[in-house]
C-alpha cells in the first residue's frame, strides 16, 4: 500500500510490543488490503480487532486513532506476563502501622524521631529549618538510606514530623484519606482545605528511587508570599 505505516518508526514505548499509531484513514486502508479476519478476543466497545495473514493485530477504533501491532502473539504474551505480576503495592504498605490512629500518634512519633536520631527534643521545634537538622542526622546515622524503610516507625516518624512542620507553617490541620486495603494516607490541609501538603510520597520516592540529594523534606513546606523555597540540600545517598 502507498505510505505504508509499517515503514514508519514504531510508536510503542520501549520494552513493549512493536506497534504503530494509525489515523482512521490509514487503518481503513490496511483493512482494504484484505487478508484480515475478525479477532473477537480483542474486540471491545471502542472498536473491532483484526488479525492479518502475517500475524499482525489491528485494534480499529471507531473514534480516534487505531493501533497496529506487528505481532498478535507478542501482545498476547505480554498481556499474559503482565497478568502474572503481583498487583501494585501502595507506597505506605507496612510503613504507617498506626492506620486510622496516625494523627493521635503524631506527638509520640515526633518524640521517637528525636530518640532514633539522637537529637535533643527541643531541636524539633516545628520550624522549616529543623527539617535540615533531621536531614543531617539521617545522613549521619542512617546508612544506607534504604534502612529508613526497614527501621520500625522511622519512616512514620519522618512523615509525622514533616507534616507537623507543614501544619504549623500553614495553620492547617491533619487529614486522613482511606484507600484500598485499609491504608490511610496522611495529608496536611490548609487554605480552607483548598490546598494540601503530602508528607509521605516524595520522601518515599527519594528512598525507593535512590534520588540524589537526600529526602529534601524542607522543599515540601509551603512558604506564604514567596516564590520557590531556598533550602540546604543534603548530600547523602
Amino acid at each position: 500500500m502507498e505510505n505504508d505505516p509499517r515503514l514508519r518508526r514504531p510508536s510503542n514505548p520501549k520494552g513493549s510490543p512493536r506497534s504503530w499509531s494509525l489515523k482512521k484513514s490509514e487503518a481503513k486502508a490496511l483493512l482494504a488490503e484484505g487478508q484480515w479476519t475478525l479477532d473477537p478476543e480483542h474486540c471491545d466497545g471502542v472498536g473491532d480487532a483484526y488479525v492479518s495473514a502475517r500475524g499482525e493485530l489491528l485494534l480499529f477504533s471507531n473514534h480516534g486513532r487505531s493501533i497496529l501491532y506487528e505481532s498478535r502473539k507478542a501482545i498476547v504474551d505480554a498481556l499474559a506476563e503482565s497478568a502474572k505480576q503481583p498487583p501494585p503495592q501502595h507506597v505506605l504498605e507496612g510503613l504507617l502501622l498506626q492506620g486510622p490512629h496516625f494523627i493521635e500518634a503524631v506527638p509520640g512519633l515526633v518524640d521517637e524521631l528525636a530518640k532514633q536520631l539522637k537529637l535533643p527534643r527541643e531541636a524539633l521545634d516545628n520550624t522549616p529549618e529543623s527539617l535540615d537538622v533531621v536531614e543531617e542526622a539521617l545522613k549521619k546515622r542512617i546508612r544506607p538510606r534504604s534502612r529508613i524503610l526497614e527501621i520500625p516507625n522511622l519512616f512514620a516518624a519522618i512523615v509525622a514530623y514533616t507534616g507537623e512542620v507543614a501544619r504549623h507553617v500553614t495553620g492547617g490541620h491533619w487529614h486522613l484519606n482511606e484507600v484500598h486495603g485499609g491504608i490511610w494516607e496522611p495529608y496536611v490541609m490548609y487554605d480552607d482545605d483548598s490546598d494540601y501538603v503530602n508528607p509521605f510520597l516524595e520522601p518515599y520516592k527519594s528512598i525507593a528511587e535512590r534520588r540524589r540529594g537526600g529526602l529534601l523534606l524542607r522543599v515540601l513546606i509551603p512558604v506564604p508570599g514567596h516564590q520557590g523555597l531556598k533550602f540546604k540540600k543534603a548530600d547523602w545517598e
